[in-house]
C-alpha cells in the first residue's frame, strides 16, 4: 500500500512538473506539455484506481503550492482531480451479467458514455473559465478583435492586394469568434481528456496494470437519447446573451463526440478492405486541410441508424443501466 502511495504521490510530482513547465520554452514545447499534463494522473487511475489519480492531483496541488502560489495549486487540484477521479473512476466501472447461455461475464462501463462524460468535463471548464473571465468579458473582446485584426492584416498584406479589414466587418468577425469561443475551449480539454485517457489505457496494458481489457473503440455507441441533447444544445446556442455563449460549450463538444462516432464508423465499416488505408489516410487528411470534411463525418454518426454506411453487429444487451457500483480493487 505504501508503495502505491509514494507512486500516486511521484506521478503528481511529475504532472505539477510539466504544468509549470508549460509556461516557458518554445510554443510547440510549451503546447505539448501542457498536453499530457493529466497523463500520469490517468496512468496511476487506471493502473491503480481512482483514489490514486485523487491523491496524485493533490500532490500535483501541493507540490505547486509551495513552489509557487495557493492560486495555482488550487486550479491545478480541481482542474486536475475532477477529470482524472472521474473518467478513472468510471473507466474501470463494472459489473457481472450472464450471455444468452447462462454464462456469467462481465460488463464494462461503455466507451461512448465515457466521451460524454469527457464532453461534458470539457464543457464544465470552459463554462467555469468563462464565468471566472465574466468581469473583464470587454477586455476579452477587445484582445480577440486586436489579435483577429494583426491576423487579417497580415493575411490581406500577403495577398498584396492593398485592402484593409473595414471596422464593421472586423466587428462581426470579432462577435462570432467570442461566440465560438466556448465551443473551441471545451472541444480542446475533452480531446486533452480522451487522448490522456487512451494513452494512459496504453501505457497501463503495456505493462500489464490494465485492469479493464482494452474495448473495441470503433464499435462504441451514445445513449439514445444523445441525438435530442445534441439537437437541444445546437437549438439554444441561438439564443442571445451569455445563455447562449455559454450553451456553444455544449453544443461544441456534442460535435466533437459525434465527430468520433463518425471517424468510428469509418474505421469499422473498412475492416477487411485491402483499401482501408488509403481510405483513412484520405480522411484524416481532409480533416486536416478540409475543414467542411468535419461537419460530413460529424453527420455520419448522427444518421447512422437512418444511414447505408453502418456498423451492423450485435450490441449486447444487459437489460439494464450502467454499472453503479466501485470498481475492483486491484
Amino acid at each position: 500500500m505504501t508503495k502505491l502511495i509514494v507512486a500516486s504521490i511521484l506521478a503528481g510530482v511529475i504532472a505539477a512538473i510539466a504544468f509549470a513547465s508549460a509556461t516557458t520554452g518554445p510554443a510547440i514545447t510549451r503546447v505539448l506539455l501542457f498536453l499530457i499534463t493529466p497523463l500520469p494522473i490517468f496512468m496511476v487511475g487506471l493502473g491503480i484506481g481512482w483514489r490514486a489519480a485523487g491523491i496524485s492531483a493533490a500532490a500535483g496541488g501541493i507540490t505547486l503550492a509551495l513552489v509557487g502560489n495557493m492560486q495555482v495549486g488550487a486550479l491545478f487540484t480541481v482542474s486536475q482531480m475532477i477529470p482524472g477521479v472521474v473518467l478513472s473512476y468510471l473507466a474501470l466501472l463494472n459489473r457481472g451479467t450472464t450471455d444468452d447461455t447462462g454464462r456469467s461475464q462481465v460488463e464494462w462501463y461503455p466507451v461512448g458514455r465515457l466521451i460524454l462524460w469527457a464532453g461534458a468535463i470539457g464543457s464544465g471548464i470552459a463554462i467555469a473559465t468563462l464565468a471566472i473571465l465574466g468581469s473583464s468579458m470587454d477586455r476579452l473582446r477587445e484582445e480577440l478583435r486586436g489579435m483577429i485584426d494583426k491576423f487579417m492584416t497580415a493575411q490581406l498584406e500577403a495577398m498584396g492586394d492593398g485592402q484593409k479589414l473595414k471596422p464593421e466587418d472586423l466587428d462581426r468577425i470579432t462577435d462570432v469568434a467570442l461566440q465560438m469561443l466556448p465551443a473551441i475551449m471545451a472541444i480542446s480539454v475533452m480531446g486533452a481528456l480522451l487522448f490522456n485517457l487512451w494513452l494512459a489505457g496504453r501505457i497501463a496494458g503495456a505493462a500489464g496494470q490494465l485492469t479493464r481489457p482494452w474495448p473495441d473503440l470503433a464499435a462504441f455507441t451514445y445513449p439514445p437519447l444523445t441525438p435530442v441533447a445534441f439537437a437541444v444544445a445546437l437549438a439554444v446556442g441561438f439564443l442571445p446573451g451569455n445563455a447562449g455563449m455559454m450553451d456553444t460549450s455544449v453544443a461544441g463538444a456534442l460535435f466533437f463526440a459525434y465527430l468520433l462516432l463518425g471517424l468510428a464508423i469509418i474505421h469499422y465499416t473498412t475492416r477487411g478492405n485491402p483499401w482501408r488505408w488509403m481510405v483513412l489516410w484520405l480522411v484524416y487528411f481532409s480533416l486536416i486541410f478540409a475543414n467542411g470534411v468535419t461537419v460530413l463525418i460529424a453527420l455520419l454518426g448522427v444518421l447512422e441508424p437512418f444511414s447505408p454506411i453502418r456498423r451492423d453487429f450485435i450490441r449486447p444487451r444487459s437489460g439494464g443501466p450502467p454499472p453503479t457500483g466501485p470498481p475492483p480493487s486491484t
